[in-house]
């Protein structure tokens, strides 16, 4: 997303996949849309924008506050650019900002990812 964007809110929906096999990290996908609120909804106005990042994953250790907390690094198949996530359960994700710290939220804004059935 350029940094000068018009941007209310963004949706993730990222997909990793593993190796049949051995479990191990495989590929990820992630889907985003972004762009303003359509007035008196929870959408977009216009639709918004999207984009999908694919690349390979795999799994570390340590946070800032935990060095045993299990974190997913995402490296983008195109840019030299890493998410990286903690696990906080098996259902929660939370972005981390490059120093392993928790991304701070706003009342409108969370960076905690939750599964959904697919």
């Amino acid at each position: 997303m350029p940094h000068s964007a018009a941007c209310d809110f963004i949706k993730w929906e990222i997909t990793f996949q593993r190796d049949a096999q051995t479990q191990a990290p495989t590929d990820f996908q992630l889907h985003a849309t972004y762009g303003v609120y359509q007035p008196n909804t929870n959408l977009f106005a216009g639709g918004g924008t999207s984009v999908t990042i694919s690349g390979k994953w795999e799994i570390t250790k340590g946070i800032k506050t935990n060095p045993n907390a299990l974190v997913y690094r995402l490296l983008a198949d195109e840019s030299d650019k890493i998410l990286s996530f903690v696990k906080m359960d098996e259902n929660l994700l939370h972005l981390l900002y490059g120093d392993k710290s928790l991304m701070i939220g706003t009342p409108s804004h969370s960076y905690t990812f939750n599964k959904t059935a697919r």
